[in-house]
């Protein structure tokens, strides 16, 4: 870098050239973040002897830079996430090997958190809270969705949390709890579980769309847990393979369900996806392999109450045949619309009448 070619005499001098350089960095980038701000505290740090916390001249990796900004507790941790696609540089998945710069922008999942954040300066020394803040800059759109997602969270917990007092008969039957069901490659925060969740939440119905794992075994153990651990009343709703997830779980524990241009024959359907598989949530990609496809073979059941579900089809759904669905299904009470796509077009028109046909007893 140029400052390591200056004497030490001009170094002084360059120090408000090089705040300009890195403020001129981060301001070309086209981001509603609010406008970014060198810390002079952090130039003045840097120059401030040889036990410097800030490098300004020097490369950075990036699992040592998370690190250092304490967004992870040890290095070995930070590297795993960068592995795992939990971090990215500038919208690109990267290697624990890439060197951050100075008005890169990152994203990194942690936890349940999300953060989108802007570099203000660089270091690989771990140090208190109050300096490693200094070291980025989170965006405002950041952190009010992650405010947003921490109060949806705690609305979804308050249905899920140990209850000392045994509710009776009655109370039972009005504490529905809705469980949403995500298809293969989504998640929890896609379009018809923003409105299921949008709705319940003005209605004062507690609601869960939980981001489930890949793999089959582990997302229907989850569910398993989620719906056992429940004191009240539990419905479901699902969508492609989550439509078959809700069928497989309305069979065991008896509950009703709404399946939404749901997969019938998933180990047939997915066989044909073998290898690098698509997450529609952050762009990423996992490993569908055929251990899994023959997880979703051992899932199949025959329902055996077909009037706990209730079918939506829709004739233009590009993935999956709806005919499939009715075979399947055959007594189950249903809507067939023509047209539409796999992802139900038009869902929320629908809300109002699934809320009730599973709150029916």
């Amino acid at each position: 870098m140029l400052l390591s070619n200056f004497s030490a005499s001009a170094e002084n001098a360059g120090t408000s050239l090089t705040a300009g350089l890195a403020a001129s960095a981060c301001s070309q980038r086209t981001s509603t973040s609010t406008r970014l701000n060198i810390s002079p505290y952090s130039l003045n740090t840097a120059r401030s002897g040889t036990n410097r916390r800030f490098k300004l001249d020097e490369k950075v990796r990036i699992d040592k830079w998370l690190w250092a900004a304490r967004f992870f507790k040890t290095r070995s941790i930070a590297s795993e996430a960068v592995s795992g696609g939990k971090v990215h540089i500038n919208d690109l998945r990267v290697k624990p090997a890439r060197a951050v710069n100075v008005g890169d922008r990152l994203t990194i999942l942690r936890g349940l958190d999300r953060y989108e954040i802007d570099v203000l300066a660089l270091s690989d020394k771990r140090g208190p809270a109050k300096v490693a803040v200094t070291l980025y800059q989170e965006t405002e759109e950041s952190i009010k969705k992650r405010e947003d997602e921490a109060a949806r969270r705690k609305f979804e917990n308050a249905g899920m949390r140990p209850n000392t007092h045994r509710p009776t008969s009655r109370e039972r039957g009005q504490q529905l709890l809705i469980i949403y069901i995500h298809g293969f490659g989504s998640s929890g925060e896609g379009g018809k579980a923003s409105q299921l969740r949008s709705y319940c939440a003005q209605a004062g119905i507690p609601f869960i769309a939980p981001s489930l794992s890949y793999v089959p075994e582990l997302a229907i153990k989850t569910l398993q847990e989620m719906i056992q651990s429940y004191a009240g009343k539990v419905g479901l709703i699902g969508s492609s393979l989550g439509g078959f997830y809700a069928a497989c779980l309305s069979q065991q524990f008896q509950l009703k369900a709404v399946l939404v241009n749901p997969a019938v024959n998933p180990e047939i359907t997915l066989q044909n996806v073998l290898g690098a598989a698509p997450n529609y949530y952050d762009g990423s990609s996992f490993s569908w392999q055929q251990l899994h496809v023959d997880m979703l073979r051992k899932l199949q059941v025959e329902h055996t109450s077909p009037a706990d579900l209730w079918l939506l089809l829709q004739t233009g759904d590009e993935v999956l045949d709806y005919r499939e669905a009715t075979q399947r299904y055959p007594q189950s009470p249903k809507v067939i619309e023509e047209g539409g796509d796999h992802s139900f077009m038009n869902f929320e028109r629908f809300i109002p009448r699934i809320i009730e046909f599973l709150a029916v007893s």
